[in-house]
């Protein structure tokens, strides 16, 4: 519920009043949320001075890559805003939750959180909104439908269970810095748009703070020194 159902409605919500780069930035509260909440969950992730400025630096290179006009609309449409910043939060909480509590293997977490959001959304789908009748089914709708529900849905949620227990929540979190700067260079790649010096400035933040949020300190030694 919390990592699919409830956010995916929430953003869904959320977006139809408030603008796609002001939503980019209200998700890159999710690994702030993340990392700062981590040691109160997880004893062996430390909110290190590294990781406090990661999650700062992350959040500039949004705003690099966005551009600050994307703060104006900010507090102007509450309803649509507080959505999405709920389904920040309901991410930061899944990965807390799943660093903690998951323990089979990372097939099963995912097929199983898989079958019961989808026997849920169908549920409460046919519960408040009536079943579509006549409309055109194109073979390309039905083509993105498969590839939205294989890949950027069931492999990436295998891939997030394998991942939360192996290197910990506040790492994987950073990986919502990634994503608007990851749709910017594939809009490049495959749809022929521009690359601007923004983007270049907002990957180096971006990496840059990945890196302070991830890397490990010196480990204590517990030996005398003679």
């Amino acid at each position: 519920m919390t990592g699919n159902i409830i956010p995916f409605s929430l953003i869904s919500f959320g977006e139809l009043s408030v603008d796609s780069g002001l939503a980019a930035l209200l998700m890159g509260i999710a690994p702030v949320a993340t990392v700062l909440f981590a040691p109160l969950a997880h004893r062996d992730e430390k909110l290190s001075r590294s990781a406090i400025a990661g999650i700062i630096i992350g959040m500039l290179g949004l705003v690099v890559l966005i551009g600050p006009e994307a703060l104006k609309g900010l507090g102007s449409q509450l309803g649509g805003q507080a959505a999405i910043l709920g389904a920040a939060l309901c991410y930061a909480f899944t990965t807390l939750f799943v660093r903690r509590y998951a323990a089979l293997p990372a097939l099963v977490m995912a097929s199983g959180s898989m079958l019961i959001g989808t026997v849920v959304i169908v549920g409460l789908a046919f519960a408040f909104e009536a079943p579509p009748q006549g409309l055109p089914v194109f073979s390309r709708s039905l083509a993105a439908a498969l590839y939205l529900g294989l890949f950027p849905t069931a492999l990436a949620t295998l891939i997030y269970f394998y991942l939360v227990p192996r290197l910990g929540a506040g790492r994987v979190s950073q990986i919502n810095f990634v994503v608007p700067l990851g749709g910017t260079i594939f809009g490049v790649i495959f749809l022929d748009e521009s690359l601007r010096a923004n983007t270049l400035a907002a990957l180096f933040l971006v990496m840059t703070a990945v890196f302070l949020v991830s890397r490990k300190g010196p480990e204590k030694s517990n030996k005398k020194v003679i």
